[in-house]
């Protein structure tokens, strides 16, 4: 060991298996060892100082502290690769990288895709354990994703949360891998919507998950704008191509995104949002059951397994969904102000709102809303004119003037 390095961190394999002779000798040259209760007592050999690790990080870190101040030699033991969400990150957080001495073990991801027979450069690691929070939406991503459990955040819930932000993932195959390396060990596998009815799993556990979309669908479609007779709709309750192609321009979209797409007609440009970039999850919400039906005819033509149809009225169903980045409201009507005020407060913080309105007063309306909250709206003006046929020549006739707003939510403006 290099004469600046105070503290050895050693990694015991998740496996079944004896410590290696090396990794023996720097814990019975130790005058502090550190570890989990269950670390310690399988140490039988070693008689001197030792510290438990609990969840008392600050008390660990004083302790340790106090020991270097008195130039003791201290070895810590953890779990595997200490360095994978482990205690080597916190302690090099605290005394350096110069400071720390790694010896890593065989972890428990590597174990349990060694058991699935799963590539390991396919994988990403996510922890939703102790003080970590990862951001789950990087599951769409990756053809495999891993991640690490505890009590707080248990298999089942993390698949809960993860269907309901992400309706397509409910058929994806998930793994609970449990106990690894004892005489315990469990792999229970289906689909998540299977998984989470399992009310118990036993512990430690991890839980993987395989994305058979994420390879077949990493690049997005650049068909967009497609002619309204690609789609079912009722009358004239259609965004028409040209302004489709600059609504979703103004949405500012990006993949990992939740849309809402509200009062969704045919559904056309929640489609095509969901097309564009895979890994959205779109809600596509309609009262009328009519052009409810012609979303769910749409959806499924367009195999856009990311898009959620929804029926109900908007501002009810709005109050239920999961939290939107990205919301497209397509017209007026009699509770516009309402709608407008629930689904702005609802919307994530540098989130994108657009509202197409097509009357003077549904205009209205939204100026005297956004005037009323203290907010500036973006404002367009858009109108398309098409070629008609007249008195044996043709002629542009123009459709009706779209008026596309447009306003990022910044909290502190």
């Amino acid at each position: 060991m290099p004469d600046n390095k105070k503290i050895d961190v050693i990694g015991i394999d998740v496996i079944d298996q004896p410590l290696s002779q090396e990794k023996q000798q720097y814990v019975k040259k130790a005058d502090v060892l550190i570890g989990g209760r269950k670390h310690l007592e399988s140490m039988t050999f070693f008689k001197g100082r030792t510290i438990s690790i609990t969840r008392d990080i600050p008390l660990l870190i004083e302790n340790i502290k106090q020991a270097l101040e008195q130039e003791l030699r201290i070895v810590v033991l953890a779990t595997g690769d200490p360095l994978l969400f482990g205690i080597a990150n916190t302690l090099i957080d605290h005394f350096g990288i110069n400071a720390i001495e790694v010896h890593p073990g065989i972890s428990a991801v590597q174990v349990a895709l060694s058991r699935l027979g799963i590539k390991t450069n396919q994988a990403v690691i996510l922890s939703r354990h102790g003080t970590h929070d990862d951001d789950l939406r990087k599951i769409l991503y990756h053809p495999v994703s891993v991640i690490l459990t505890s009590h707080a955040h248990s298999p089942g819930e993390i698949i809960h949360e993860l269907m309901e932000k992400y309706p397509q993932t409910r058929l994806w195959q998930g793994h609970v891998c449990q106990c690894l390396g004892m005489e315990a060990e469990t792999v229970q596998s289906a689909n998540l919507e299977q998984l989470v009815d399992i009310k118990t799993f036993q512990t430690p556990n991890l839980l993987v998950i395989e994305n058979p979309v994420a390879d077949s669908q990493a690049q997005a479609s650049v068909d967009f704008g497609r002619p309204d007779s690609n789609y079912a709709y009722d009358g004239n309750m259609i965004t028409h191509p040209e302004i489709r192609a600059v609504t979703l321009s103004k949405l500012e979209l990006s993949n990992g995104a939740t849309v809402w797409d509200v009062g969704a007609g045919s559904g056309s440009v929640g489609i095509e949002a969901a097309l564009l970039y895979p890994h959205l999850t779109v809600y596509s919400i309609e009262k009328n059951a009519g052009r409810f039906k012609n979303i769910i005819a749409n959806a499924k033509k367009f195999k856009t397994d990311n898009l959620q149809p929804v029926q109900g009225n908007a501002v009810d169903v709005c109050l239920t969904l999961p939290q939107p980045d990205r919301v497209f409201i397509g017209g007026g009507g009699e509770n516009l102000a309402e709608l407008l005020a629930c689904c702005y407060e609802r919307l994530t913080d540098n989130g994108q709102m657009v509202i197409n309105t097509v009357t003077i007063e549904s205009s209205e309306v939204v100026n005297r809303f956004f005037k009323q909250i203290q907010k500036e709206i973006e404002c367009v003006s858009i109108q398309v004119s098409r070629r008609h046929k007249l008195a044996g020549y043709h002629t542009l006739k123009p459709d009706n003037a779209i008026t596309v707003f447009g306003i990022k939510k910044i909290s502190n403006i």
